[in-house]
């Protein structure tokens, strides 16, 4: 349940980012942004543009006339979200009214999230919701991309779906710097937080290599105060001192070898609580995802 609590109090602001609309990164502190009712629970002093290229618009519409065009990693003032609702690619955002250089106009939120991850001096990494497949009143699809640019230009990127029928509430990436595993660059974390009975959970691992971000499907979970709760945690080995990162169960990853960390707990019929752990090591081989063997 500690882990749970942890998990929680963890992640951050989330907002809602997507493709183009027609055809040094900001602070990290946390945003506090509900991303679905576009009902902003803190004021966003500034925002981040997610589609490659978008328009700045004279009024909270697809038809108005174009200010400017923003790209990438520009960085906006926000001065008021508006009362006008547009759905596009299932993705229902308010137009917010924003602040570009010298020019006041809008921006459909959508194209915008509320932080950029710096990777570097010139690479910055940018997330969140990129559409929503919808099957009905609960049955829907969330699918959330991650983008690494630079120079204002998309460099790597990968869409991946969320979750299906809860929707995700609030979510944050962290970045693994320095793993030890061949190939590997950079190892990042998107987790998500979903209001339903209980608390909801996703938890997925994005490893970046030289030519491509590669998705490393962890599943999802489910936890309610004091009756059960589930977590799954990768443990990846990294240049930094063991004291910089979390080593479960006193089991330190080998060179190339990463762990998994499955548990469970819960009350049975008895009310008797009860806790499973598994761990499992795995290891990133030629592109691929394999059971970690020591020769």
């Amino acid at each position: 349940m500690t882990r749970l609590l942890l998990l929680v109090f963890l992640l951050s602001g989330f907002a809602p980012l997507y493709a183009q609309e027609e055809d040094e990164s900001i602070s990290t502190e946390a945003y506090h942004f509900e991303s679905w009712t576009r009902d902003w629970i803190e004021p966003l002093k500034e925002a981040v543009v997610f589609a490659d290229a978008c328009k700045l618009r004279s009024k909270p519409s697809s038809g108005s006339e174009m200010l400017a065009k923003l790209l990438i990693g520009d960085k906006v003032k926000v001065l008021k979200v508006s009362d006008v609702d547009t759905i596009i690619n299932g993705i229902e955002s308010k137009w917010i009214e924003v602040e570009a250089g010298k020019k006041k106009g809008y921006v459909w939120g959508g194209l915008l999230t509320n932080q950029a991850l710096k990777i570097s001096d010139t690479t910055c990494a940018v997330w969140g919701i990129s559409k929503i497949i919808r099957s009905g009143d609960t049955l829907n699809e969330y699918y959330a991309s991650v983008r690494i640019f630079s120079r204002k230009q998309v460099r790597k990127q990968v869409e991946f779906q969320v979750s299906y029928g809860d929707q995700p509430a609030y979510g944050e990436l962290i970045m693994i710097k320095n793993p030890l595993i061949d190939g590997v660059e950079h190892v990042f974390i998107y987790s998500t937080l979903s209001e339903s009975c209980g608390v909801s959970w996703s938890q997925h691992y994005l490893i970046e290599t030289e030519k491509a971000i590669n998705y490393l499907d962890v599943g999802y979970g489910s936890s309610d105060g004091g009756i059960y709760y589930s977590s799954i945690d990768f443990v990846f080995p990294t240049k930094e001192k063991e004291k910089d990162y979390m080593i479960p169960y006193h089991r330190k990853p080998d060179p190339n070898q990463y762990l998994k960390i499955t548990d469970h707990g819960e009350y049975d019929e008895n009310c008797i609580w009860t806790e499973h752990t598994t761990v499992e090591s795995f290891e990133f081989k030629e592109g691929e995802i394999v059971p970690f063997c020591r020769e």
